[in-house]
């Protein structure tokens, strides 16, 4: 199933993205040279669903513009070139599931710095305002993150306060051990 596809106008290069699916063709994006009929790389994209492709064969990069987002290098060898950038755009994006699912995502990186994780909790603040609280599907989703965010910064006591609210709004959250652990963790912290 190609979801989307492009073409320069030297006809040299080809890109297109497959929509998800079960096989291993699902969700890849990839470029072809033409003129060699040979594919020069297939990758699951770190960028998501393309809505354009630009080619600068001079610097060898495949663009993929995503809508709302930006634009976004890949190599011709298919490495992605502005994860950083691409990151970053997400989290100062004006859709707050995006800017959830990235945050989260980030979170899960255990070296982590307390400035990113800090720049994370503003974007997840953010997230919550800009609707995120008035949905009560994302609202949960938002309180367990931004509670990560705060057990990264080892504000345990503020953590634990937001995964309960999560768990209250929707108990199958998944935080309900990440509370016990931390509840244990302060109470030994405060018998020592």
């Amino acid at each position: 199933n190609i979801y989307n596809r492009g073409l320069p106008s030297s006809g040299l290069y080809g890109a297109c993205q497959t929509a998800n699916s079960r096989t291993e063709d699902g969700n890849k994006l990839s470029f072809f040279s033409v003129q060699d009929n040979k594919e020069l790389f297939s990758v699951h994209p770190e960028s998501g669903w393309a809505d354009s492709y630009e080619f600068d064969e001079a610097n060898k990069w495949l663009l993929v513009d995503v809508r709302g987002v930006g634009t976004f290098r890949y190599d011709f060898e298919g490495k992605f070139l502005d994860s950083q950038k691409y990151q970053n755009a997400n989290l100062a994006s004006e859709d707050y599931a995006r800017v959830i699912r990235t945050a989260e995502d980030i979170l899960k990186n255990p070296t982590i710095s307390s400035s990113s994780v800090k720049a994370i909790l503003k974007a997840i603040i953010r997230a919550r305002t800009l609707g995120a609280d008035e949905n009560e599907s994302w609202k949960p989703v938002a309180l367990k993150v931004q509670g990560f965010a705060h057990d990264a910064l080892g504000e345990h006591t503020e953590a634990i306060a937001l995964f309960e609210e999560a768990l209250k709004l929707n108990p199958k959250i998944g935080v309900k051990r990440k509370v016990d652990s931390l509840k244990r963790k302060l109470a030994s912290v405060g018998a020592a």
